[in-house]
């Protein structure tokens, strides 16, 4: 009996297969990873309604091109200082360069934090348009801290429907199962928020009663 093992013919394709496979995958990483972000502008979007534009963190290499292309005048930043992120740095000096102003309101990265942040954020892109000043509100994706000061606004402001509100959230890339925090923290906090821009004059009623944001 033979107890030889049997050679295993590999198909002569395979190895160029598994070069290609190789190839593809690095490329995807470096266009995500490494290039996208660089080279586009991170969630940059027009705020329906409103005269002012909302995004991640813009690259070193885009920030200042963006600001004047779309004549921005105000920027609200939800994120905190870091002196080493050479992004955050490229935008102080592009503002500083343009005259444009920049107000820093840092919030968690799961869009929870200070609710006088939020009405800070909130006041600033509302004075700035009343002024007739566009502006940009940004975090560092684009996702949540901004999405959390646009569903403000929709819901105290424009007086949106609650499930529109969410549906807006869900397009800009919000995810219930990645970020179960921010809905709760919204719902729990609108009251108070609504209380303090009254106060400051930014709208006249607070709705009533005050909707409820749901998980879908």
């Amino acid at each position: 009996m033979n107890t030889d093992a049997k050679k295993i013919k590999l198909p002569k394709w395979l190895p160029v297969a598994v070069l290609v496979v190789g190839v593809l995958g690095g490329a995807v990483w470096l266009w995500e990873d490494v290039l996208e972000d660089r080279l586009i502008p991170k969630r940059w979007a027009a705020v329906e309604g409103h005269d002012f534009y909302r995004s991640g963190q813009l690259s070193a290499r885009l920030i200042k091109k963006m600001l004047v292309r779309h004549n921005i005048q105000v920027i609200v930043a939800l994120t905190g200082r870091d002196p080493k992120d050479r992004d955050q740095e490229a935008e102080e000096k592009a503002a500083a360069e343009l005259g444009i102003e920049l107000h820093r309101f840092p919030l968690t990265g799961d869009g929870t934090g200070d609710i006088q942040q939020y009405a800070g954020a909130l006041a600033t892109l509302i004075q700035a348009e009343r002024q007739g000043r566009t502006a940009l509100i940004h975090c560092a994706a684009g996702v949540q801290r901004t999405g959390g000061t646009i569903a403000f606004l929709r819901l105290l402001v424009d007086k949106r429907d609650a499930a529109d509100v969410v549906r807006e959230l869900r397009r800009h890339g919000w995810r219930p199962r990645r970020n179960p925090h921010l809905l709760p923290y919204l719902n729990e906090n609108l009251p108070r928020l609504a209380a303090i821009l009254r106060d400051q004059g930014l709208f006249d009623e607070i709705p009533n009663p005050l909707p409820v944001l749901q998980t879908p």
